[in-house]
């Protein structure tokens, strides 16, 4: 069965909303509530804001025994604004951990030593899937690494430094490391993001529902497709 998944309750809401909840159950602190919706079943799953969050929450849904793909949907930033504008869909074909740094050691920046591996692939045949829906439905897109870390990234200086150094279109809090579980479970996995802000104060506070909204739609679609 396919899993939608989302960091926040609020992200979730619209799909609880629209769906029937046929059944919900809590693994730790992440949330699975089996959803029907025109005639079609899926998982929507609550994680949790972060890394840790994100990860165990891929991880409970892999040893759940019936997942066959994970979908994360959410809003996220957009590092080039001109490729990607507010409310245009991002889709992740790369993720990596922005913030993970064993340089010291010798290792190369962004190196996951307990994988070795710094950048985490994406499911390209959930992603053609996602690209011919949204553009069956008109929905402005775009690919590219998404860069995660535990912070929210407004500090010009690191913006510049993950553009610079990652090639990153947009950063989140939860995707790099969701795409590392999935990778060590062999899970199919998608990150899609919506615009919600390209760094100008007051539009994440603006255009996230709406975003939420977006994204939502776009996966009943994707999972009905």
């Amino acid at each position: 069965m396919k899993a939608i998944v989302t960091a926040l309750a609020k992200e979730a809401a619209p799909l609880l909303e629209m769906g029937k909840v046929l059944e919900t159950r809590t693994f730790g602190l992440t949330k699975v509530y089996t959803v029907e919706h025109n005639n079609t079943k899926f998982y929507v799953s609550v994680f949790g804001m972060g890394k840790v969050s994100s990860g165990a929450g891929v991880a409970a849904l892999c040893l759940l025994g019936d997942v066959d793909e994970i979908l994360n949907i959410g809003t996220g930033g957009s590092l080039y604004p001109e490729k990607a504008p507010l409310l245009s869909l991002i889709i992740g074909n790369d993720y990596i951990q922005h913030d993970v740094d064993s340089s010291p050691l010798g290792d190369p920046r962004y190196f996951v030593s307990t994988v070795d591996r710094i950048n985490f692939p994406y499911s390209k045949e959930m992603a053609d899937k996602y690209k011919k829906v949204a553009e069956e439905n008109g929905i402005k897109i775009s690919e590219g690494t998404i860069a995660s870390g535990d912070q929210f990234v407004a500090d010009k200086a690191l913006v510049e430094d993950i553009k610079k150094n990652t090639g990153a279109v947009s950063v989140d809090m939860e995707s790099a490391a969701m795409a590392q579980v999935a990778y060590c479970y062999n899970m199919p996995f998608l990150a899609v993001r919506v615009v919600s802000d390209t760094g100008h104060a007051g539009e994440y506070e603006k255009y996230q529902m709406e975003g939420i909204k977006i994204a939502c739609n776009m996966a009943l679609k994707y999972v009905e497709a």
